[in-house]
């Protein structure tokens, strides 16, 4: 995918302000934290919701 730089985060970023996400969900790339809002931004992991059937 390239290089997690500011201007490539950036790009993404700007996709989920125009979307009006609630809550982003991230690794602790360093870079997040000034280019997140703290208020919806989260480092912890998403547990997986699917279940399996047998």
């Amino acid at each position: 995918m390239g290089p997690r730089t500011n201007a490539t985060l950036n790009v993404v970023l700007g996709t989920l302000r125009l979307s009006d996400a609630k809550r982003v969900y991230t690794d602790r790339l360093r870079n997040y934290r000034s280019l997140i809002e703290t208020k919806i931004h989260r480092t912890s992991f998403i547990r997986d919701q699917s279940y399996r059937t047998t």
